[in-house]
């Protein structure tokens, strides 16, 4: 995102007097952007003054979405479902962990219906690029607990 930009969301201004509020008002606006998954402030004295900086983590890019071992359901019935679910999890968006997790049940009650129902979805989420993300839904067969001596 161009400092610019960053720029006109935040209220604190070269110059200017600004006290913690203000500071934690302005981090809070550039992380509504949805942009970066963290922000923090910084400062330091220098000779003309404070010098305040804010240091944030961006989101990186979804490059792409696979599903893995399983063949009862196809990847566009899962994007489909998602989407109807109103998840944000597609590829060539920002990643947002939060959802993961919820995406996964959501993949899991998918191929539950299609009556695989001893399955473990796990999304994994690997580094594609510095700045990408590939996103993995594995499906495993949940291994089934028997008292000894029983069969």
């Amino acid at each position: 995102m161009p400092q610019p930009v960053l720029r006109v969301l935040i209220a604190s201004r070269v110059g200017a007097a600004c006290d913690s509020e203000t500071l934690r008002r302005d981090a809070q606006a550039l992380y509504k952007t949805g942009r970066f998954s963290e922000v923090v402030w910084e400062t330091e004295e220098s000779r003309s003054g404070t010098v305040v900086r804010f240091v944030v983590v961006e989101r990186p890019l979804i490059q792409s979405i696979e599903f893995q071992g399983d063949d009862t359901v196809t990847l566009p019935e899962i994007l489909e479902r998602l989407n109807q679910r109103k998840f944000r999890l597609r590829a060539q968006t920002l990643y947002h962990q939060d959802e993961l997790g919820r995406a996964a049940a959501v993949v899991q009650e998918l191929v539950a219906e299609k009556g695989r129902r001893n399955i473990m979805v796990t999304p994994l989420v690997e580094p594609a690029s510095p700045s990408t993300v590939k996103i993995v839904f594995k499906v495993e067969e949940k291994q089934l607990f028997t008292p000894a001596g029983e069969l």
